[in-house]
């Protein structure tokens, strides 16, 4: 790992390339797989919140009243309050210290999107991908070189890392053979 550039890009080198590693879409990546085989296995992990409420337009009300339940499922323990109001009691443990209420937005404004109104299951992905997104690391945020370690490392032990979940590349290859050629070292 040789550091970070544009506080975006993580730039690495092998004996024979350099790589550049586009930092959100790596963590990106390993956040929806981590998501994945917990949902997979029946239960994704969560944490307890002292119960937030929050209040919603009355469309998006009337959808979230609709999935609540299977909100549940995806680590999202909600309860409607009344008056377009809702309570959020758990959100996945992934997402420690992030903004609940703006995932469950964002989740609820999607859904239309999904066509008519089908079981969350039907979506897994989707939902998924949404979710992983809300708290992985952005382009743009400085890392200090033992969290750019811990990224790549868990980077290698990530099923699909080459791409995030929404198909954007995660890493560049450049040869250095390429690289002599555009500074005429090589013909």
């Amino acid at each position: 790992m040789l550091g970070q550039v544009h506080g975006t890009y993580l730039l690495c080198e092998t004996p024979d390339k350099l790589i550049l590693i586009d930092q959100h879409a790596a963590h990106e990546r390993i956040g929806f797989e981590k998501l994945k085989r917990q949902f997979e296995a029946g239960r994704i992990e969560v944490q307890q919140l002292i119960p937030v409420t929050f209040e919603l337009k009355p469309s998006d009300a009337a959808v979230l009243e609709i999935y609540v339940d299977q909100f549940k499922g995806f680590g999202l323990e909600i309860e409607p309050f009344g008056n377009n109001s809702f309570m959020l009691r758990t959100m996945p443990a992934l997402l420690a210290g992030e903004d609940g209420i703006a995932l469950i937005r964002d989740l609820v404004g999607e859904i239309p999107e999904f066509g008519e109104l089908k079981p969350l299951e039907e979506r897994v992905h989707r939902v998924l991908e949404t979710i992983a997104c809300h708290r992985q690391v952005r382009a743009g945020d400085p890392l200090k070189t033992e969290e750019i370690e811990t990224l790549i490392d868990e980077m290698e032990k990530t099923r699909f890392s080459y791409s995030c979940p929404h198909g954007r590349p995660v890493k560049v290859e450049i040869p250095f053979a390429e690289i002599e050629k555009w500074f005429k070292r090589r013909v």
